[in-house]
């Protein structure tokens, strides 16, 4: 079996005749990411990232060649590069802690966007304001909604460069480690509901594993407050 024709067959097995099959494309995309090479990634956070992207990626398969899928070893090797990128970009942003300077810091791993075309990454970011975000809104209870759009429309400005955090964590109060300690946490709280809802997106809508990754930069984006 190819590296291309693994990538296409992964998935559960499911008690079906091509469970076979399928285990032995995982099998094949485990040794893969085993050894990818993939610069900024520690050894250290190698197999919790293997393990969650080889996890992330059975779980919406197998697939057959859709539009904009991987269709050669390189290309295959590309997404996988970028999905274990963004799995430490993760890790990082998880990792946020406040500065004395009042400044929400993150050390980032860059996850360049060789894979995707600009209209993917322009595609993706139209799903996240149009459909993922509204819809995540929507799938709250009235109490916890109002919170959640506040919370997301402050990182939509911030995104923008129309507001800093410090603007923001003014508008709720004084400029205190209290005040700024309640806005993070409103704001941690929106963003993992989003990341939720992203996910369970992508499970039930199942685009394209490009398209899927692809909203996965952008919304690893907007939590950092970037628009690129």
């Amino acid at each position: 079996m190819t590296l291309v024709e693994a990538f296409q067959r992964c998935g559960p097995c499911i008690g079906s005749t091509d469970d076979t099959l399928r285990s032995e494309a995982t099998g094949i995309l485990y040794q893969e990411l085993l050894h990818l090479q993939v610069t900024g990634l520690s050894d250290s956070v190698r197999m919790d990232a293997v393990h969650t992207v080889l996890v992330r990626f059975m779980t919406t398969g197998p697939r057959g060649a859709n539009e904009g899928d991987p269709a050669s070893e390189e290309r295959v090797k590309a997404y996988f590069r970028t999905a274990l990128r963004n799995f430490d970009r993760d890790r990082a942003r998880a990792a946020r802690r406040f500065t004395n300077d009042d400044v929400e810091t993150l050390t980032r791993t860059e996850a360049p966007k060789e894979t995707f075309e600009s209209e993917t990454i322009s595609n993706a970011r139209v799903t996240l304001s149009t459909t993922c975000i509204p819809g995540c809104a929507s799938s709250l209870r009235s109490d916890g909604r109002a919170n959640f759009e506040r919370a997301i429309a402050e990182r939509q400005e911030m995104s923008k460069g129309g507001a800093t955090f410090v603007s923001i964590v003014e508008r709720h109060g004084t400029n205190t480690q209290q005040t700024r300690n309640a806005v993070y946490k409103q704001h941690s709280r929106a963003l993992r509901r989003l990341g939720d809802y992203v996910e369970r997106y992508i499970v039930a809508e199942r685009p394209g594993l490009t398209q899927a990754e692809a909203l996965r930069i952008v919304y690893s984006e907007f939590c950092e407050g970037e628009c690129q």
